[in-house]
């Protein structure tokens, strides 16, 4: 991901990478460097998760996916809080706070990040050991690649960014939006938590997540239509340009 903006200059505010999909709330000034960051990003995670499973030129990914445009603020809102209660909705765990997996809910708690991250080439990657791993045996093949890793890049995260393209909210203190969205994060959380209770249904966890197998056969079964765009309100046709 640090590779991909580094080469395709796009503003990364809120992410979430679940086991067989990703979210992304992105602004872009141009559209080609979005569409070129995207398949970047695809295609050197194919290409490492192949690596780790001994795999050559096989599909990770689906050929299309959706990028809609955000049309106001409040949808915006609306997005983050999905994007941030999606492990939980697919009954992960009980909070965001407990997701082990990549995502930049740090970031947006204490207001953005900038990592220095040493990229590792496709060539150091070797083949995972079969079967479940432990986590101290995961963490020291993390280890062992990270000491292979070479440049340095930066991964700028910039949870306030999307607020800039609403010329609503130019006035507006990003703080309070921010407790608004975290409101309805953990509201959304008390209310999956609740659902959950009534059916009987328990969470996976983070520790059994951790060590979940990698190698697990996935078949897409979503075959929505794809949406241009999202919007809180009812919109005319004849829109020609979108933030």
């Amino acid at each position: 991901m640090a590779a991909a903006q580094t080469l395709y200059p796009t503003t990364i505010c809120h992410f979430v990478l679940m086991a067989n999909h990703m979210h992304l709330h992105l602004v872009v000034q141009d559209p080609e460097d979005f569409v070129a960051f995207v398949g970047y990003l695809k295609r050197e995670s194919a290409h490492a998760i192949n690596r780790l499973l001994g795999r050559k030129k096989h599909t990770v990914w689906c050929d299309r996916y959706d990028d809609p445009k955000i049309l106001d603020p409040e949808k915006a809102m609306q997005r983050i809080v999905y994007l941030y209660t999606n492990p939980q909705n697919a009954n992960l765990v009980e909070t965001i706070d407990e997701y082990p997996n990549i995502s930049s809910w740090n970031a947006f708690q204490v207001g953005g990040e900038e990592l220095q991250l040493r990229r590792i080439a496709r060539c150091s990657i070797g083949v995972l050991p079969n079967g479940v791993t432990s986590i101290s045996k995961q963490q020291r093949f993390a280890d062992e690649l990270e000491e292979l890793a070479g440049e340095e890049q930066t991964l700028l995260i910039e949870p306030d960014a999307w607020m800039n393209c609403f010329h609503e909210l130019k006035t507006s203190d990003p703080e309070q939006i921010n407790s608004l969205i975290l409101k309805e994060i953990r509201e959304k959380e008390n209310e999956l938590r609740l659902a959950r209770s009534k059916s009987r249904t328990p969470v996976l966890g983070a520790r059994m997540l951790k060590q979940s197998d990698i190698r697990k056969v996935y078949t897409p079964t979503k075959r929505g239509k794809r949406m241009i765009c999202l919007s809180s309100k009812e919109i005319s046709a004849g829109i020609h340009s979108v933030l």
